[in-house]
């Protein structure tokens, strides 16, 4: 079933797509902010080698399972309302995982906080075409390049605050702000929500999907980029800290790596 929204505004139409660049900004400060402080967590909570490798796997196996399964849900509960579901469990887990010292419980967490972000990534494309119909290339670059740059700010800037405010506890916990931030321009847009999807006769059976060739190597290009950049943010800086790098730097040289593709997105928009 598909409704579509009223036909925004001028200002309506700024007030929606800043939503979804703000939106975006959120979806990887969850595993970017964790990064560049994971030594600390990891002696704070005794945490072992095997259970670190776990937690920088989580990103991968929540984003696969929750994003493949995330979509009929969507489509019931609508664009706005599954928007406002999604940031109050990133914010809710954010918070939740600096308030526990154990081990199992930290993961789950945040795990939730990971679900929030994968229905985020689900739910960005059909925004942009319900809201966007004509600015389809310009809103998914700006949306792409807010994504790396929510990465890039928190890997810079968690470790200061991590220092300001008293530790990696408090560091991680004041990203769920920026959700609760987020949130308060699509609360506006409840009373306008939309349900969308794909129409039955558009969907491809998934005995087809399975027997492609072409859907198995993007599946094999897209996991390998995906696994590579995951330990990039799990372990990047504590290998650079482990070799004498201090935490300030290691942060902002991951920043770097993270920042580049910022103005490379809206370059190669079509």
């Amino acid at each position: 079933m598909t409704s579509s929204p009223t036909t925004p505004t001028t200002g309506g139409r700024w007030l929606v797509g800043a939503a979804i660049v703000l939106l975006a900004l959120n979806l990887r400060v969850v595993v970017a902010s964790l990064g560049v402080v994971l030594p600390e967590v990891r002696q704070d909570l005794s945490m072992t080698p095997t259970t670190a490798g776990v937690l920088t796997t989580l990103p991968v196996l929540c984003f696969a399972v929750i994003g493949f399964s995330s979509g009929g849900l969507v489509r019931r509960f609508g664009l706005h309302h599954a928007t406002v579901a999604l940031l109050g469990l990133l914010a809710a887990g954010l918070v939740a995982r600096t308030l526990l010292d154990d081990t199992v419980l930290f993961l789950s967490t945040t795990a939730i906080a990971l679900a929030g972000a994968a229905v985020g990534n689900v739910i960005l494309p059909p925004l942009a075409k319900v809201h966007f119909p004509d600015r389809i290339p310009l809103i998914s670059a700006l949306y792409g390049a807010a994504i790396m740059a929510g990465a890039t700010i928190a890997s810079i800037t968690t470790v200061p605050l991590s220092e300001a405010l008293g530790g990696w506890r408090p560091g991680l916990a004041a990203w769920a702000l920026l959700a609760a931030l987020t949130v308060l321009p699509w609360l506006t847009l409840l009373r306008h929500d939309v349900h969308t999807g794909p129409a039955t006769g558009d969907r491809l059976p998934m005995r087809e999907i399975v027997r492609s060739p072409l859907a198995w190597a993007m599946v094999a290009c897209f996991g390998a980029q995906s696994a590579g950049a995951y330990a990039q943010f799990g372990w990047y800086p504590e290998i650079l800290i482990d070799g004498g790098v201090g935490e300030h730097q290691a942060g902002v040289l991951l920043g770097v790596i993270t920042g580049v593709g910022i103005p490379l997105t809206p370059v190669m928009t079509p």
